[in-house]
């Protein structure tokens, strides 16, 4: 409590954390309005009643809000969960003075509500009620998320006109949301990699829809078709490359013959071969380095330059060996000679091929 006191003129004031009187949006007609993504704090405690949700045992004290959408067939989703108490949600179109119930949800999420609004029309208005079942006030958090079914409403993404090698849109790494494919409308794009710079492309379709990837050249000629959803190129040239691909919906897939999908292009630099190991020059047989048990990090290996070891072996022992690489940088293969036979000669035959051994003596 504070007291402030004037000649003649006490004045008695007291501030009550967190009670709120007289909430502009009380009422439908100080709904305050809603940005899509933007999560907003609410208190019913001091909100009055209303007229009864239908959908929540008669409901309880309620605010108002209100959310314009901003593209043309989008979902419109509001959403309570998390909140601390049993919340109630309603979702009109209309006015305040001639509101129109689209929806009502007591229970969506635990005790807390979702609405959905589909095929919303760019630029209109939802009014919304947030409230409590049978009574019951609280805290809690609102928050409306927009999104758009680009198939549904017939609507290209925001990369078209791409639909060929020659008009490719070019990107920059990072993550793209709401691309749009078709069976006649395929997606190009072109990626400029510096020397030694990998290419990493991933895309994420649905369950009745598939994806394929094409890779060109900076002349638009086919060089990989990749019956996935991701590659992974190197730049070798030891110059800046041009990288243009394609993605494409697959026409034996069944489905609608649209796909909206994510994709998440990535960039980094391989690892320079040029510097030596720690081991080199074990580049024959008669340099082989001797090495024992132990994990053996940062080496390199590249063409024209094989690394060479030796490893002593007690009689009756196994010897194990694993290499480990990323097979996007290059194939690497693991042979064991034979002592008794010359090294490096196919006399005992061409090896495993393989990325591990394991041999008994």
């Amino acid at each position: 409590m504070t007291f402030r006191t004037q000649l003649l003129a006490p004045v008695f004031t007291v501030a009550m954390a967190g009670f709120a009187f007289g909430q502009a949006n009380d009422d439908c007609s100080g709904a305050i309005a809603l940005t899509s993504g933007t999560a907003v704090a609410f208190d019913t405690t001091a909100a009055t009643a209303g007229t009864a949700f239908a959908c929540a045992a008669s409901g309880g004290p309620d605010l108002w809000y209100s959310y314009t959408s901003t593209m043309a067939g989008s979902n419109v989703s509001v959403q309570t969960c998390g909140s601390a108490y049993d919340t109630a949600l309603e979702v009109f179109d209309g006015s305040c003075a001639a509101p129109n119930l689209i929806e009502c949800n007591d229970d969506a999420c635990g005790l807390q509500s979702t609405v959905d609004v589909a095929n919303a029309a760019a630029g209109a208005t939802y009014l919304i009620r947030v409230g409590g079942f049978n009574g019951s006030t609280g805290t809690g958090t609102i928050i409306v998320s927009e999104s758009q079914d680009l198939c549904a409403a017939g609507l290209d993404d925001m990369f078209e006109d791409n639909d060929t090698c020659q008009t490719a849109a070019a990107i920059t790494p990072g993550t793209y949301v709401d691309l749009v494919a078709t069976l006649t409308d395929p997606d190009h794009y072109t990626v400029t990699l510096a020397a030694s710079e990998q290419l990493n492309v991933a895309v994420v379709d649905t369950a009745t829809e598939d994806l394929d990837l094409n890779q060109f050249d900076a002349g638009c000629n086919l060089v990989t078709f990749f019956n996935t959803d991701g590659f992974s190129y190197t730049n070798t040239t030891g110059a800046p490359e041009v990288v243009n691909f394609e993605v494409f919906l697959d026409p034996g897939f069944s489905g609608s013959g649209c796909v909206q999908y994510t994709m998440t292009v990535d960039v980094s630099t391989v690892p320079d071969c040029v510097v030596p190991d720690m081991f080199e020059p074990n580049i024959d047989c008669a340099s082989a380095v001797p090495v024992g048990d132990g994990i053996y990090p940062g080496l390199n290996v590249q063409d024209g330059d094989n690394d060479y070891y030796e490893v002593v072996v007690d009689d009756g022992a196994t010897i194990v060996a694993d290499i480990f690489f990323i097979d996007a940088f290059a194939d690497t293969d693991l042979y064991l000679w034979d002592p008794l036979v010359s090294c490096d000669t196919n006399v005992a035959g061409p090896g495993t091929g393989t990325g591990a051994l394991s041999v008994g003596f």
